[in-house]
């Protein structure tokens, strides 16, 4: 959204009243206490598998080295010990073509914006409004590549690692295939 860090600056654009169209994400999936059907929207990005289970450990630990430290930080310790779920994914791109995948997902961002938690650089090639998401998916991976990967989510290079898909989509269905737990961040709601 270029919304400048400096807080003066942030408010002169806030109040110079200059709208932009953007898309929206829309989420249906289910309530961690309740197990019933719920929608949210967003506008950045959301995040599944180890995704949300990094950002239920920031939250319950102290921000005083700052939000890219905190983030980094619980990313790394999250994935060292985080089992990746095999998960269904069925997506469609712009021109409506499916595709299915069945794979253990470490992390998984499905991006609007192309920043996230942490000053994560996630989804460089991501537009607010192109009507399309930018899809990265970090499968399960050894401790040395994660630990080589890791770094490339912040520098906004993920997308170049061998390992690691990255494509344009508008739709998505993604299922855990032994009903196992998965959290959903979802950043921008």
């Amino acid at each position: 959204l270029n919304i400048p860090n400096n807080m003066e600056s942030a408010i002169r654009v806030a109040a110079s009243g200059v709208s932009k169209k953007c898309d929206v994400i829309l989420a249906s999936l289910t309530d961690e206490q309740t197990g019933k059907p719920i929608s949210r929207v967003c506008i950045n990005l959301i995040g599944f598998c180890s995704n949300g289970d990094v950002v239920a450990r920031v939250n319950q630990s102290s921000k005083r080295w700052g939000g890219t430290v905190t983030f980094f930080s619980a990313s790394l310790r999250t994935a060292l010990r985080y089992e990746p779920p095999l998960v269904d994914l069925t997506w469609f791109d712009e021109s409506g073509r499916e595709t299915q995948r069945q794979e253990c997902i470490l992390a998984a961002f499905l991006a609007n914006g192309q920043y996230g938690g942490g000053g994560m650089w996630v989804a460089p090639k991501a537009r607010m409004d192109s009507g399309r998401m930018q899809m990265i998916l970090v499968p399960k991976l050894s401790t040395v590549r994660l630990l080589r990967y890791l770094p490339k989510l912040y520098a906004g290079t993920a997308g170049s690692a061998q390992d690691i898909s990255e494509m344009e989509i508008v739709r998505i269905l993604a299922r855990s295939t032994h009903h196992d737990r998965v959290r959903v961040d979802i950043d921008g709601e």
